[in-house]
């Protein structure tokens, strides 16, 4: 899901501080656990989430905000068709993926749902990501294995990848035709045409969970026990870095420059770095340490800011830092947003994915 912030039954906002440098909730008056969030099209008012009630066979939502995320409304449900992975590559065209097989697009802004079948044999969508209205790919796990499938003409017809090494957990668009997959095993994998080829540029990094890139050189991908992954020359070679205490795991990232970069895990940590990524420092001072963060991004400029948490507990809302436009976390020139996440920092359901209770539907702004 390139450059694009999951979320939970709340909403995190970070803006990066330029003031301000506190967080503000923000409830979006649905509890359900958001798994994604997109403001398409160079904007920051209008966006869309999706989520579930449970992270297993859970109940399906896709919610929009048009205010930058100040208050959501509902415009779809489906009954154990949890949401896992949503893609809106413009403002019109939206695709989202989750359980039971159930994948479907939208072309009038989700008013309206088509389904379509990507592959068979499906246990679940586990993402999705389309770099345009037409051109995208979707991950799975199946009853029997795992599988990749890729479009040209925007899911009428789609065709099965291959050289997957393990059960896809993140997925991101770079540039051209190019993709990269994180898999549950440790692998980090690349496809220069469309999804259709997959080989692995990393592999042995343990459990993966979120990759992203700043540019086509520039990468990070997110692991456990505190571990990041970086490349700057393309996914050719990987430096592996291990930043905080207490084994964090890590999901996501975002990016306001090529220095500036943001990482966000469980449980509710979220780490800075000014210099591409050599140094990081506790950017959350005063997280409670009870959610998880998994996602993030940055509606206004495209770049990535945002973060999200899924709670198996009470509901931790997202946080927002005041300074740019709203995203995900959340500021006065570009903001982002970030959802609450089981506390465990393994998976418990055999598929990589974490287990996690439904969450109070809070989220995170920034002050205005």
């Amino acid at each position: 899901m390139n450059r694009h912030l999951l979320l939970i039954s709340t909403l995190l906002l970070l803006a990066f501080p330029s003031f301000a440098q506190t967080w503000e909730k923000i409830n979006t008056g649905f509890n359900y656990i958001l798994m994604g969030i997109e403001f398409p099209g160079g904007q920051s008012q209008t966006g869309f989430a999706g989520g579930e009630s449970l992270t297993y066979m859970g109940d399906g939502i896709v919610i929009k905000t048009t205010d930058g995320g100040t208050t959501w409304s509902q415009l779809w449900t489906g009954t154990d068709q949890g949401i896992e992975g949503i893609s809106f590559p413009d403002l019109n065209t939206g695709y989202v993926c989750g359980w039971s097989s159930y994948f479907a697009k939208t072309t009038n802004g989700g008013v309206n749902w088509t389904t379509q079948t990507p592959g068979s044999d499906i246990y679940y969508y586990t993402d999705v990501d389309f770099k345009d209205a037409t051109h995208g790919v979707v991950t799975a796990q199946t009853n029997t294995g795992f599988g990749v499938y890729a479009t040209t003409d925007g899911g009428a017809t789609w065709s099965t990848g291959s050289g997957l090494a393990g059960v896809p957990y993140g997925l991101c668009y770079v540039t051209a035709d190019t993709y990269y997959i994180v898999t549950i095993n440790g692998y980090i994998q690349r496809s220069t045409d469309g999804g259709l080829n997959w080989t692995t540029v990393y592999s042995g990094a343990g459990l993966l969970t979120g990759i992203d890139f700043f540019n086509p050189s520039v990468g990070m991908a997110a692991g456990e026990d505190g571990k990041l992954f970086k490349t700057y020359d393309g996914g050719s070679t990987w430096q592996s870095q291990t930043i905080a205490s207490g084994y964090p795991l890590w999901h996501d990232f975002g990016w306001y420059d090529e220095n500036t970069v943001y990482v966000c895990g469980t449980p509710e940590m979220i780490y800075k770095s000014t210099n591409g990524g050599s140094t990081w420092a506790d950017d959350y001072i005063q997280s409670t340490y009870d959610p998880l963060c998994t996602k993030s991004c940055l509606p206004t400029t495209g770049q990535d800011i945002s973060a999200v948490r899924k709670d198996g507990s009470t509901g931790l809302p997202l946080y927002s830092r005041h300074h740019l436009q709203p995203t995900i976390h959340r500021s006065a020139k570009e903001e982002a947003f970030t959802l609450p996440i089981s506390r465990q920092a393994r998976p418990q359901d055999g598929t990589g994915r974490l287990k996690a209770a439904p969450l109070q539907p809070q989220h995170y702004k920034t002050p205005q």
